[in-house]
């Protein structure tokens, strides 16, 4: 319930609060921080936040799950695919992508 009205805050809200929300989020779910229903919930509404027209959140996003074992793989994978400035981070430092 909390990750809904989380995803329709974000369409009204401005770039810097998307951007500090989805790291928010990030920290909570590589930090081990929910149970599991939030943790699914977690999931989906990152994979949602992928599609962010801002970099700025999808960057944010990476910064914080590029560093983490806990991170989920499709994510990370999503943005290491992306723009060059956030998919850089992924490639250099997450330990879920492998030569």
């Amino acid at each position: 319930m909390v990750v809904q009205h989380f995803l329709k805050w974000m369409k009204t809200a401005r770039v810097g609060e998307r951007a500090a929300a989805a790291s928010a989020l990030a920290r909570a779910y590589v930090n081990g921080q929910l149970d599991f229903d939030d943790l699914c919930a977690a999931a989906a509404a990152l994979t949602l936040l992928l599609d962010d027209p801002s970099p700025k959140v999808r960057l944010a996003m990476a910064e914080t799950l590029s560093m983490s074992r806990n991170a989920p793989v499709q994510i990370v994978t999503a943005l290491a695919a992306d723009q060059p400035e956030v998919a850089a981070m992924v490639l250099a430092r997450s330990p879920l992508l492998t030569d």
